[in-house]
């Protein structure tokens, strides 16, 4: 961002944590068994689901005549959510708020206004205590409004240059 806007791009220490932090927030689980199990780490197959149906202790915790399947297939058939007719889901969507709020609405704001104003929300919420996870949503917003420049800019010809 800081060579696109023109300015000399330093790192402080605030900056390098910062750039650490999201760096590791990217890193999935997938990667670090991956890890492992590259280097040699790896666990034995195991199935829970058989090793909990073959304990000893879970079947002294059942009601009398009542099997470990019979107990964890209980509510299968229960039924959670109501089936809408077409008729339903129309009347439902019509009652949606009127639409003229569109010709009221201001302009979005740039992805140089985005990133300032994510700028000053990562500011505030470093001063807060135990905000680990807003500022792991304010990485993932700066990413976003990042890829969101990419994919504005194209790459122009030697020619565009001699014409400006």
């Amino acid at each position: 961002m800081a060579i696109d806007n023109g300015e000399e791009f330093s790192v402080n220490v605030l900056g390098a944590l910062r750039i650490l932090h999201s760096a590791w927030d990217k890193v999935t689980e997938q990667t670090i068994a991956n890890c492992f199990s590259h280097a040699g780490f790896k666990l034995p197959n195991i199935n829970l689901e058989e090793d909990i149906r073959e304990n000893e202790h879970v079947t002294p915790c059942l009601p009398e005549g009542v099997n470990f399947d019979d107990y964890i297939s209980v509510d299968e058939n229960v039924i959670t959510t109501e089936v809408m007719s077409d008729d339903d889901i129309i009347q439902a969507i019509s009652h949606t708020e009127p639409e003229n709020e569109e010709e009221d609405s201001p302009p979005p704001p740039t992805p140089k206004q985005a990133a300032s104003a994510m700028l000053t929300m990562r500011r505030f919420f470093e001063s807060q205590p135990n905000a680990d996870s807003d500022l792991r949503v304010i990485s993932q917003l700066e990413d976003k409004i990042a890829i969101t420049v990419v994919k504005v800019k194209r790459q122009t010809g030697i020619t565009e240059f001699f014409n400006k």
